[in-house]
């Protein structure tokens, strides 16, 4: 009772971008692309396709969601990996590679026979020359204090 539907006009990531809507310049790139969008993170992402062809986001995270409706997390991942993206679950004090020949069938929903719920993703080129520093980083400063 009282609810009023509302339109809300939508836009991809590559739209703001082509009709410049953003303040990103041709020349610059993305140091970090990072989606919440309650479930809709693939679709944002796939709007984003230009974008990613192009080399010009350094760093994605992006959560996904484990629910009937939400795409398979294999799927996606290699299909990032098609961008020469590699990507990794975001554990407390690790990151865990699912991307290509790393996927292991318990890293599917919990609702397809995976212990995944929810979970976010940590993205970026198995190229780039700072990966191994954020790899170090998210495990030997587990001891770090955590924000309340």
């Amino acid at each position: 009772e009282g609810e009023i539907a509302v339109t809300v006009p939508s836009m991809t990531v590559d739209g703001l971008l082509e009709q410049r809507l953003c303040a990103l310049g041709e020349d610059e790139d993305v140091y970090l692309l990072k989606v919440d969008t309650e479930g809709h993170d693939v679709e944002v992402l796939e709007g984003a396709s230009k974008l990613l062809e192009a080399g010009r986001v350094k760093y994605i995270i992006f959560e996904h969601v484990g629910e009937e409706w939400s795409g398979d997390l294999a799927d996606f991942t290699g299909w990032l990996w098609g961008f020469e993206y590699g990507c990794f679950l975001i554990m407390d004090r690790f990151l865990v590679p699912v991307s290509h020949g790393w996927f292991h069938p318990l890293y599917k929903s919990s609702l397809k026979g995976g212990l995944i719920s929810n979970v976010d993703i940590f993205c970026a080129s198995p190229h780039d020359s700072d990966l191994p520093a954020v790899i170090e980083g998210f495990v030997t400063h587990g001891h770090a204090r955590r924000a309340k």
